[in-house]
């Protein structure tokens, strides 16, 4: 499975504090459908992405221990979104 991922939006917060080659490797994963690092709770969550759901959600990890996002929304254009994790 393929996810389109549309035009990248780096928030300002994930931009000074996430290394580009980890954002890089989280895309290429997000992209492919690779949850393989994910929880079961992620996985739900995305497998109605099949049967059109809005949006994917995958849940990373940088080289120093930060907690980033990445978010591909559907709805009316395809763009995919990184920003840092809240918890």
């Amino acid at each position: 499975m393929r996810i389109p991922l549309g035009p990248i939006v780096i928030w300002e917060d994930a931009r000074c504090t996430l290394d580009c080659r980890d954002i890089d490797e989280a895309l290429h994963k997000h992209e492919s459908g690779n949850f393989s690092g994910s929880s079961i709770r992620q996985k739900w969550e995305n497998l109605p992405f099949v049967h059109g759901k809005e949006y994917v959600i995958s849940r990373h990890t940088d080289r120093n221990g930060n907690r980033f996002v990445l978010l591909t929304e559907f709805e009316d254009t395809c763009s995919t979104h990184v920003c840092l994790s809240r918890k």
